[in-house]
């Protein structure tokens, strides 16, 4: 089935409201009908009778055309809602994954599985600081053990 054009959809809404104003001319018309005519087997009454019915039935019909049309587009938009969510939690999710990534390439692996910043630990310390550290501090304790960070730096303790 192709997509209707948008002049089909106003042309189907303009329908939809002349076919309730139909549906309440043919009701009023056959209730009218029903309550003056003393005779309701004379053929103009049956003739008048068939004509109201029909006429409600043709605006009844329209209308429910037109509400067919609205619950497509309803349905449409709903979809297309749909879509634009799963579209935003499948970027955030490789938005978030590349976060991760970058953030274990940064500390040489570490945190990267679990896409948490990696808390600084002895390794890393280590890692940027080599050697051990002379003073009073902590004679001959390697760096990021506890040594003072800055004695290699300036070569003091």
């Amino acid at each position: 089935m192709s997509k209707p054009s948008f002049l089909d959809d106003v042309t189907t809404g303009f329908q939809g409201i002349r076919g309730a104003g139909d549906a309440l001319r043919g009701e009023l018309l056959a209730s009218i009908d029903r309550t003056f005519d003393n005779n309701p087997s004379h053929p103009t009454t049956a003739a008048a009778t068939t004509k109201n019915s029909g006429i409600a039935e043709q605006g009844r019909a329209a209308m429910g055309r037109a509400d067919e049309m609205i619950a497509r587009h309803e349905q449409a938009h709903r979809d297309k809602k749909a879509q634009k969510a799963q579209n935003a939690q499948q970027v955030q999710a490789a938005q978030e994954a590349q976060t991760a990534q970058t953030a274990g390439e940064a500390f040489g692996g570490r945190g990267a599985q679990t896409g948490a910043a990696p808390v600084a630990t002895h390794e890393t310390s280590g890692d940027a600081y080599t050697g051990t550290t002379t003073g009073s501090y902590a004679e001959g304790v390697p760096d990021g053990y506890g040594g003072r960070v800055d004695g290699n730096a300036a070569g003091r303790p």
